[in-house]
């Protein structure tokens, strides 16, 4: 428990040097949201993870006709369970937002850097404490600047240990946009 303090203390001082980060470089965050989900493939041991996000957009591309593209800064932090055990995860790395001109449909895919406080979750071992992830995702504006949305999500540590299971989520969210 003394730990799991620790945790939410580091999951403010996060939130609190992203909005620094985020403030400083001109940014402006775009949405924020709270995510959940569950392991897609249970090899070792069933797996959830839950996490509050931000996206911070950082400035337009190209996309086809009748869609909006954006490069994105995504920074998230939350919990990882499996096997009894519970462990911080937080994120931070670049994607690409792709969303239809009427609104109400978008396509979300990226890469982060992400950093676990624990490498064990029962007989799953994950090898190291950094992480690397990789998602697609779409997303249904539901109400005004609501949205629901579901992501494919894989984690590794891309071979930095011999221990390199790999962990694949289904990933639901709600968000809102600003």
């Amino acid at each position: 428990m003394k730990r799991l303090g620790l945790h939410i203390h580091f999951l403010f001082a996060l939130a609190l040097a992203t909005c620094a980060v985020v403030n400083s470089r001109g940014l402006e965050i775009v949405e924020s949201g709270f995510r959940w989900g569950t392991s897609a493939i249970t090899k070792n041991e069933h797996v959830q993870q839950y996490e509050v996000y931000d996206a911070a957009s950082m400035r337009e591309i190209w996309a086809p006709a009748n869609w909006h593209g954006t490069l994105r800064l995504n920074i998230a932090a939350g919990t990882l369970w499996g096997g009894g055990f519970v462990g911080f995860i937080g994120s931070l790395g670049p994607g690409i937002h792709i969303e239809h001109s009427a609104g109400r449909f978008s396509v979300d895919t990226g890469s982060s850097v992400a950093f676990l406080s624990e490498e064990q979750f029962g007989k799953l071992n994950l090898g190291k404490g950094l992480q690397f992830i990789s998602h697609i995702g779409t997303k249904l504006r539901v109400y005004q600047n609501i949205q629901i949305g579901y992501r494919f999500q894989h984690m590794s540590n891309a071979g930095l240990d011999e221990r390199n299971p790999g962990i694949n989520l289904h990933m639901f969210e709600i968000s809102r946009t600003f």
